[in-house]
């Protein structure tokens, strides 16, 4: 409550009352001031359709035509009758034309309340005294002005006609009861709206708890108010609003901004408008504005700084809210619900044991098998070390062999691969490196298969199913969260359920469970893979599984909730909004709002709840193993430059110690080794040149050993006899 001073300035006064958005404002002053009072309310802006004065003063109606000159909305109580009092000039000069000419007779409305009420009293005396038995006896007695005077004889009698007389006059029925109380009379309600004044309803003495609303106030102020253009202020979040792919950023700056976005919003607030154009013919336009993305706070604050006429969105109506802004009737009925990670169905497979790797891993890998056990076997071909002395005791052989044939080198290249091992092994540098390059490799992905099944098989079993909201709070694995500023953590926050409120007090002990807006909630369900819950309302849910499979909604709705249209307080426009809205209603016309949106724009499909065959979710891709087959192919290569230097060196060492020429032994040892069908090759010797000292001795110990072993076999034969 402030006190306001008559001769100072108390613009500072209702610039605070403006700074705390009060909309209604009690003014009890003398009508004389009220004009000075509101003339300093609109400096202050306090002044305009939504805020409204209630005037104590019953004078009012003596300043109601300068009033309606001003942009204020005003009530006040009258015991006059507005309509009938400005036709009553000729009442009143017959009244005082003893005082005024005709001309100069003051409309009846600019009288005081005072001197209307002693007018009727007046009126109502003169009727008591016209009575036919009170015509002799209305003489009073003489009496001394020095003396004491001596009560009327007839007094009594007066007072008993006067409270039983009924009469008519300007303030209404003029009525008294025993006591002396006026009774059944009227006041009547009298309200500028928008500039247009109106006798709104009627208060009976009679029936002291009812006020009677009258049909007129409602046209009157329609007429007015028919050439609005609505502010209309969204959230951007598909389905609702959002730019037009086109639009997006500024390249549509120039063009209509109601041209620039689309959604349910923008589509909703169309067919409100036609709605009001065509059945009620108003001329009401509208127009977006989008200076910045607003959260829900800020789209209320927007309405509260009188910046906007409709907030259109998904905007829940909660009671604090009502506290500060108004609603409209209910476009859409929801509830909080559960978005969680689909767990999809898989169909029993009778190779799943291949679902670690992808189709494409699977297809290198073999490849890489068959490349490495053909490296291997060129390699052991060309290597010299690789080709052994088939007779361990013959000491200068005439043949060499190779025991890597094609079958051996692909048992050796399975066998590591299925980390076996195998009983022969190379001897050559170079084929020992292509050994350890496939064990490096087979390693890596044996290691890295055996892990991704385990994980797989894991998952599975601890993944807990969530079915209900009971399920998630009793569970500490999956985090849940939701909208760190909207309806959803109030209901929380304010729910009486120990359930719902040991939930509220889970996140706000961990606040980075709650995230800004919607779009991010779902993201952290896709990426948590299962740990993280996200409550929503159900009808953005529904919009968000129309266009990502891998979503689902856990159990039913946990409350219910509307979403409505949201206006500062006492918008004037509230009645129309509300009518056209019902109107929506009526002719399906909202269903086919959503139905476009929802199940229609933006990518909607059908989403099939079950995996197939060729679902490689969560299998490791090529990606994931390019570095162990990019070493692999490195060392490769290396192998074959080992194996290259090893062939030449061997070749060198035979023109040296057999003094052939260099491309003679090149050309015969290469010949040899690619010959893939032959196990063994001669030993490559100068025929012009003598046996060796090493070579004779090699054949006598040679014919020294058959001998021998003739002998022995005679002497066994003997015994044998």
């Amino acid at each position: 409550m402030y006190k306001l001073d008559p001769e100072g300035d108390n613009r500072q006064t209702f610039k605070t009352l403006h700074k705390y958005h009060v909309t209604r404002v009690v003014l009890d002053c003398h009508s004389d001031r009220i004009l000075q009072y509101v003339a300093e309310a609109e400096a202050a802006n306090l002044v305009n359709e939504y805020e409204h004065f209630i005037l104590v003063s019953m004078d009012t109606s003596t300043v109601a035509e300068k009033l309606v000159k001003m942009p204020c909305n005003t009530t006040w109580l009258s015991i006059t009758q507005y309509d009938k009092l400005k036709d009553e000039r000729h009442y009143l000069a017959t009244r005082v034309g003893n005082w005024y000419s005709e001309q100069e007779v003051p409309s009846v409305v600019q009288f005081k309340l005072e001197a209307l009420i002693l007018d009727d009293v007046a009126n109502h005396l003169v009727k008591a005294l016209d009575l036919e038995e009170l015509k002799d006896q209305a003489q009073p007695p003489s009496f001394s002005c020095n003396g004491d005077a001596e009560p009327w004889a007839h007094g009594a009698a007066f007072q008993k006609k006067i409270l039983e007389t009924q009469t008519y006059g300007v303030t209404g029925n003029v009525q008294f009861d025993q006591r002396g109380r006026r009774i059944n009379y009227i006041l009547y309600v009298n309200e500028i709206h928008v500039k247009v004044r109106q006798t709104i309803g009627t208060w009976e003495s009679a029936n002291a708890t009812d006020i009677v609303s009258t049909t007129k106030y409602t046209n009157g102020v329609v007429n007015q108010q028919s050439s609005k253009e609505f502010r209309v202020v969204s959230r951007r979040a598909k389905p609702y609003f959002d730019y037009k792919e086109k639009c997006e950023g500024d390249a549509c700056k120039d063009d209509d901004p109601n041209e620039k976005f689309e959604g349910f919003s923008v589509d909703l607030v169309k067919n409100i408008i036609k709605i009001l154009r065509e059945e009620e013919n108003y001329n009401y336009t509208y127009k977006f504005i989008h200076d910045k993305d607003l959260d829900y706070p800020g789209l209320v604050k927007v309405l509260l700084d009188k910046k906007a006429d409709l907030a259109v969105c998904d905007f829940t109506i909660t009671e604090e809210r009502k506290k500060v802004v108004d609603f409209s009737v209910p476009f859409m009925t929801l509830g909080i619900s559960i978005l969680y990670t689909q767990d999809k169905e898989v169909k029993p497979q009778m190779f799943s044991f291949l679902n670690p790797y992808t189709f494409e891993v699977w297809m290198y890998t073999a490849t890489a098998y068959c490349v490495v056990s053909i490296m291997l076997f060129i390699c052991a071909r060309i290597s010299p070390a690789d080709w052994e002395n088939p007779e361990p005791c013959e000491k200068d052989p005439e043949e060499l062999e190779n025991i890597w044939t094609f079958k051996n080198c692909t048992w050796l290249t399975m066998g590591s691969i299925m980390t076996q091992g195998c009983d022969i092994l190379p001897k050559a540098l170079g084929t020992r490196w292509v050994c350890g390059m496939w064990w490096f490799f087979a390693v890596i992905v044996c290691q890295t298969y055996i892990a991704q099944l385990s994980a797989s098989m894991t998952d599975a079993l601890e993944n807990e199913p969530i079915n209900s909201v009971d399920d998630l709070a009793k569970q500490t694995k999956i985090r849940y969260g939701a909208i760190a500023t909207g309806s959803t953590l109030e209901f929380f926050k304010s729910s009486k359920d120990k359930t719902f409120r040991k939930m509220y007090e889970t996140m706000q002990a961990n606040p980075a469970v709650l995230v800004a807006n919607n779009d991010e909630g779902e993201k952290r369900v896709l990426k948590s893979r299962n740990k993280y819950a996200f409550f929503m309302e159900s009808s953005t849910i529904d919009y968000k599984l129309k266009r990502n499979c891998d979503l689902k909604k856990v159990g039913g709705e946990l409350d219910s909730k509307d979403y409505g249209i949201a206006m500062p307080a006492n918008s004037p426009f509230r009645t129309e909004i509300n009518r056209a809205i019902l109107r929506l209603k009526e002719i399906n016309a909202l269903d086919k709002i959503v139905n476009k949106w929802w199940f229609e724009k933006y990518g909607a499909k059908k989403c099939d709840q079950t995996t197939d065959e060729n679902d490689t979710e969560g299998d490791l891709e090529m990606e994931n193993l390019i570095g162990a087959f990019v070493v692999l192919v490195g060392g490769l290569g290396f192998c074959m430059v080992m194996t290259a230097i090893e062939f030449m060196n061997e070749v060198r060492n035979i023109v040296v110690r057999e003094q052939v020429t260099y491309k003679e032994v090149f050309v015969k040892e290469l010949k040899a080794s690619l010959n893939f069908f032959q196990l063994r090759k001669p030993v490559l010797r100068n025929p012009s040149r003598a046996p060796s000292v090493a070579s004779s001795l090699g054949s006598d110990d040679r014919r020294e050993r058959q001998a021998k072993a003739i002998e022995a076999f005679m002497d066994l034969e003997k015994i044998v006899q």
